[in-house]
């Protein structure tokens, strides 16, 4: 499994991933070249692609060719494959069997949000000044906070999350208690990433973070995608605004084989 460079061959990549149903802003962003990488079988006449961003991945090209079970039972563990044609998603279930764990991921439309809400949530929040836009002093302390490192996960270098990312945090006494960034980047939108610390849930500051994020998607003519893999995103964004769509199913590829 080689690495494949996106720049140079952009249009061959967009013809061979045309007909590859989107569920997120996956393939968008790997194209345009922002974030993640492709992996292929070789250089040279590349039939398997490999799309990764962080820990997500999603497979495409020939599920027959003979280097695909090989380079399948080479994934790395602790991942997550999202839906990728039906041949892709047989083959890998009967390499992996019960080392996979299946499980759904709830997608929504953003076209029934009411900004004038969003706004006066906003607005009637006391403490406005705790939000701050992620920046190369609380980026560092995002890295090294394995309660919120996650967000920098689909991005190659925090570098690359500051030249291509946005986000923001809220803080109490100076302590990083939420933090909602995009997992994913393109000209088309961001994907929605967030989570507040364990005991500051239920009292509204996740919804006052994706707010806040949204808010900025619109005034920067970006969709703010949202998808949910529990319960508890499910219903934020519900309380947003957002209508789910459907769903579709996810593989997570236990750390012990």
């Amino acid at each position: 499994m080689v690495k494949f460079d996106i720049e140079k061959n952009r249009s061959f990549l967009k013809q061979v991933l045309k007909n590859h149903k989107k569920y997120d802003l996956s393939i968008d962003t790997i194209l345009e070249g922002k974030i993640g990488n492709i992996f292929v079988n070789n250089n040279n006449n590349p039939e398997i692609f490999f799309l990764t961003t962080g820990p997500f991945y999603i497979l495409a090209g020939n599920h027959q060719h003979k280097e695909a079970k090989r380079m399948l039972s080479n994934l790395p563990k602790k991942i997550t494959v999202q839906p990728s044609t039906k041949e892709w998603n047989e083959t890998l279930e009967k390499i992996y069997n019960d080392k996979l764990i299946i499980y759904p991921r709830y997608s929504f439309s953003s076209k029934h949000i009411s900004i004038d809400q969003l706004n006066h949530k906003l607005n009637a929040h006391k403490y406005i000044n705790r939000f701050k836009r992620i920046d190369k002093e609380s980026i560092l302390l995002l890295e090294k906070d394995n309660n919120f490192s996650f967000h920098l996960s689909t991005f190659n270098s925090t570098d690359n999350f500051l030249k291509y990312g946005i986000g923001f945090i809220y803080k109490i006494n100076n302590r990083i208690v939420g933090c909602v960034s995009s997992a994913l980047v393109c000209k088309k939108g961001i994907e929605i990433n967030i989570n507040v610390l364990p005991e500051y849930r239920r009292l509204g500051y996740a919804k006052l973070l994706a707010s806040q994020m949204i808010l900025y998607c619109y005034e920067n003519n970006l969709m703010p995608h949202w998808d949910a893999a529990n319960p508890i995103s499910y219903k934020l964004a519900e309380s947003l605004g957002y209508k789910n769509t459907g769903f579709y199913f996810a593989y997570y590829l236990k750390d012990q084989l």
